[in-house]
């Protein structure tokens, strides 16, 4: 017997949701959109590598990874490709931060307010889904 798989290219990426003061650190990129800070994984990278190497290019800050959340899995990708998001929660020792020419801008935003941003689709979800989980949480 012969299994066949479907073939279709995947796209791995790691995205981390930084809280403060019950705020959500959201980064504008040049097309308008605010996100999470997030990249692309390098071949031969671990996904919580990528994101502290992302963090730190985005945003000139050391970061920690303090718990697995959620992965989004998107079957329409791009060129019938399938998207695949881990996220992350991640504490920022320092806030002082010196963003690339990635980040137009950074804010930090209320749960609450998240809604009126032009934010990617999986944003209000795994913020919903840390918000409930952990309602106290900060740093």
């Amino acid at each position: 017997m012969t299994l066949s798989y479907p073939k279709r290219q995947t796209i791995l990426a790691a995205a981390g949701v930084a809280v403060r003061d019950g705020c959500v650190l959201l980064l504008e990129d040049r097309w308008g959109r605010w996100g999470l800070p997030s990249g692309y994984l390098e071949e031969g990278e671990a996904p919580e590598d990528t994101l502290r190497r992302e963090i730190l290019e985005e945003l000139g800050v050391e970061s920690e990874i303090v718990a697995p959340l959620r992965p989004e899995v998107r079957w329409d990708g791009p060129e019938e490709s399938t998207f695949v998001l881990l996220h992350y929660a991640v504490r920022l020792p320092s806030l002082d931060f010196t963003p690339n020419e990635e980040v137009v801008q950074y804010r930090w935003v209320p749960f609450s307010d998240l809604g009126r941003y032009k934010v990617w689709p999986n944003i209000l979800r795994i913020c919903e889904e840390y918000r409930r989980s952990s309602p106290q949480s900060s740093g």
